[in-house]
């Protein structure tokens, strides 16, 4: 079955957000300023970003758990950030967990109807077949 092009959009965000976790997090390990706090947890949102990277390519249903990973750990660095290292300030912390938990619920939403069962797509109206619906007149 042909992915929709967001799916494959998405797929190649979600790889630049886990490359640069990746470099923050070998920046954080390799630097005095957050290396016992930061940069495991930016290497948890790259691990995470990753499985949710080949989730959207291959199309398969762990990419819902792998999903609610990825937000839990955007929201757990901004508390981190914001609350308990003082980063940046409070309200821009609260704001970026309320944007990652509304983002991944509708992401949640909508990829968990995409990637339903064929029984549940069919009872949702979604057809698998390639060619267009006929058309009555």
């Amino acid at each position: 079955m042909d992915r929709p092009l967001w799916q494959t959009l998405l797929g190649i965000f979600v790889v630049g957000l886990a490359v640069r976790s990746a470099a923050v997090a070998y920046v954080c390990f390799h630097s005095d300023v957050g290396a016992e706090l930061l940069g495991p947890a930016y290497a948890a949102q790259a691990v995470a970003a990753a499985v949710t990277a080949l989730g959207l390519f291959l199309g398969r249903r762990f990419v819902l758990a792998a999903l609610v990973l990825l937000g839990i750990t955007v929201a757990g660095i901004a508390i981190l950030e914001g609350f308990v290292l003082g980063v940046q300030p409070a309200l821009f912390a609260l704001s970026q967990v309320l944007v990652a938990a509304l983002a991944t619920a509708a992401l949640f939403y909508v990829l968990d109807r995409e990637l339903g069962s064929p029984a549940d797509r069919r009872a949702l109206g979604i057809r698998d077949d390639p060619r267009p619906a006929r058309r009555r007149l």
